[in-house]
């Protein structure tokens, strides 16, 4: 089956056993930067600058003319339970705020009690003793859970101006000095304490709205602007920001300068943090990796915490999207130093540029998640959204007509050579499914191979393209050219119970020796499910056929797989090959695993051979067999045929003749 571009996975770093905990030093702790800078002339809070110097003084002023400690003793013990309430009162939206109008009446409802003894409070002792049992409090709440500077001097300022102003309502009604050491002494005067209640967690409400506590009188059903573990932007924060971005972009075209990027980042089995070290040492993963992902992201990037162990990042250019994926992909094959151990997490990432995967901020959201689904296939990597391109409805439409095409026998089979890079003599040739549609034309396989491989299709494609495959080999035996096929299995034909059983089938119906066979499995699939993957090839090489791992080098196969796994081919991906001339780094690589394949006993075929210079650079190395533009095209049956009779294949001297001869009794010579 054809090899599909569905995904561009970046090279990744060799995942390590997730959760392993090391000896050696690690990293220093590093608190993620801010995410956001306040403007200037403003404090951390959002307010400007001289309103929490200004409450600051009016606290400190109050201090001198009325001391706390000129309190009566019920007054101190008031004191002591607005503390003890403002401690364990929900915070103003905080993670879990209400998704209903009924459920943020109800935590309206549950800062109506704190409020009302803060009002007493405020009416029957000291100012600053007021401002102190509300506010201490939350300080220390806020430094014991690590909150970001700029939500505790929030909390700080909202709760300083709602006392300040129950003070200053209830001294109005009452006619009293604010200075006064008590406002209140007649219990018949309780409307008036409730009042300033009402004043100031009214203007508590208004203040934490103005200077952008999360969730604070906010719409029912709106998130948290900032999580509470990272101190990072929230999903809808993300979503507000990138329609921004999309909006200015501008006209469609190609992803580029001006066109935004999305990044999500999951991290592989993060649970296992949890269960093994605890919560609190999971909150302190997720910190590290913020700052992780802050310090790598590209100046104007936002990162942002969607819930759980997934982040997003945000680029305005998507050009550096790529890139920045590899990065941070490769930075998280680095310990992080959790409570004295390290502990090795690494991230997958799935990658959407705009607008060519997505022209609003949810569909990019959603190419992105498709994305970092395949990446999380093989753990560790990086991928770019590239499957289920253009329209929806022609998406569909394949999808319902592919079967049809199977049954009308729609789909063909071409193939590209593969030679002798010593000798240029051809070898054998790989299998390459197309569908000639009705309407539309020629279909690519990467349009419709990525829906057979998500749905029970890929079953009868595999079949179609093995029986005719193995029809056309058949013929070629016939006319003397003993050469081999090569055919693609889709990572889902690993879960095939059955498919021994189908080649084997299929070998035994056209006549053709299984040795004849080559079936290809992507580094991707062998590594994804290796146990399955390890019965599937045995079962395959029980039967004489060869297994090649396709695409090596793109994945996370290491030298215990191949020996675990026990192919008999290595395909060494184009990218490495392509380019392998005037970079040599590539050239060390192609060179290095064309030296363990052939001490390890394997064969190596190079893919992507598109001049002579490949060619002989690769000869050179020792590599078996090669395919690429410069080798051939792929073609139809009939013309690998000839090929194979006129380029010198493994067939004698007479395969032409014989070939000559075919084709006359045929009527086509």
């Amino acid at each position: 089956m054809h090899r599909h571009p569905s995904s561009s996975t970046a090279p990744a770093v060799p995942p390590e056993p997730v959760g392993t905990l090391l000896t050696a030093p690690a990293e220093p702790a590093a608190a993620p930067a801010p995410a956001r800078r306040p403007r200037a002339g403003r404090s951390p809070a959002g307010l400007p600058a001289p309103v929490p110097t200004a409450l600051v003084l009016v606290v400190c002023a109050s201090l001198v003319l009325t001391p706390p400690w000129r309190a009566t003793p019920p007054a101190l013990a008031l004191a002591a339970a607005v503390a003890v309430v403002t401690w364990i009162a929900p915070r103003a939206g905080a993670p879990g705020a209400a998704a209903s109008r009924r459920a943020a009446l109800r935590r309206f409802a549950t800062r109506v009690p704190p409020w009302c003894l803060t009002a007493t409070l405020t009416a029957v002792s000291p100012f600053p003793l007021a401002v102190a049992a509300r506010c201490l409090p939350l300080l220390h709440r806020g430094l014991r859970h690590g909150h970001p500077r700029e939500r505790v001097v929030a909390d700080l300022v909202t709760a300083a101006v709602g006392v300040l102003t129950c003070r200053l309502v209830t001294c109005a009604l009452t006619a009293t000095s604010p200075l006064a050491g008590v406002v209140v002494l007649d219990v018949r005067q309780w409307p008036v304490v409730l009042a300033g209640a009402s004043a100031g967690l009214l203007a508590e409400a208004l203040v934490a709205s103005a200077v952008g506590v999360p969730g604070a009188a906010a719409r029912p059903g709106r998130q948290p602007a900032r999580d509470e573990v990272t101190g990072l932007p929230g999903r809808e924060v993300l979503l507000e920001v990138a329609e921004r971005a999309l909006g200015a972009a501008g006209a469609p075209g190609p992803a580029g300068p001006g066109a935004p990027g999305l990044l999500l980042v999951d991290l592989d089995r993060f649970r296992d943090v949890n269960d093994a070290l605890g919560h609190r040492a999971g909150d302190e993963v997720l910190h590290r990796v913020a700052g992780r992902l802050l310090a790598l992201a590209p100046p104007g990037a936002v990162v942002a915490r969607l819930g759980g162990d997934e982040f997003a990042v945000l680029v305005a250019d998507g050009g550096c999207a790529e890139d920045l994926a590899r990065r941070v992909v490769a930075r998280a094959a680095q310990p992080l130093h959790v409570g004295g151990l390290q502990v090795l997490l690494p991230a997958s990432v799935g990658v959407a540029l705009a607008p060519e995967h997505g022209r609003s901020a949810s569909a990019l959201l959603r190419a992105a998640e498709a994305a970092l689904y395949e990446a999380k296939e093989v753990r560790g990597r990086a991928c770019t959204y590239a499957g289920e391109r253009g329209d929806g409805v022609e998406r569909l439409r394949l999808q319902g007509e592919l079967a049809r095409a199977v049954q009308r026998g729609e789909l063909f089979v071409q193939y590209q050579p593969q030679a002798d890079p010593a000798t240029g003599a051809l070898v054998g040739a790989e299998a390459l499914v197309r569908w000639r549609h009705p309407e539309l034309g020629t279909v690519a396989p990467d349009r419709f191979v990525p829906l057979a491989e998500r749905s029970d299709l890929v079953r009868d494609l595999t079949r179609v393209v093995l029986e005719r495959a193995l029809a056309d080999v058949a013929g070629w035996r016939a006319c003397g050219c003993d050469v081999t096929v090569s055919v693609n299995l889709s990572a889902r034909s690993l879960a095939d119970a059955d498919l021994a059983g189908l080649v084997a089938e299929a070998l035994q119906r056209h006549g053709v020796p299984a040795r004849t066979l080559v079936l290809e499995i992507t580094e991707t699939g062998l590594v994804s499910h290796p146990e399955r993957a390890g019965a599937v090839v045995r079962a395959l090489r029980a039967l004489g056929c060869s297994v090649a791992v396709d695409d090596y080098g793109t994945g996370h196969s290491s030298l215990c797989h191949l020996t675990d796994l026990a192919v008999d081919e290595l395909k060494i991906d184009r990218s490495f090959v392509t380019a392998m001339t005037t970079d040599r780094t590539r050239a060390v690589i192609v060179r290095s695993t064309v030296q363990m394949a052939r001490d390890l006993g394997l064969r190596v075929v190079a893919e992507g051979v598109e001049d002579a210079g490949t060619l002989r650079a690769l000869a050179a190395m020792g590599c078996h067999v090669v395919q690429g533009t410069h080798v051939g095209v792929p073609v139809a049956p009939g013309e690998v045929l000839w090929l194979l009779a006129t380029r010198g294949a493994a067939g004698g001297p007479h395969a032409a003749s014989r070939l000559v001869a075919t084709r006359r009794a045929a009527g086509t010579g």
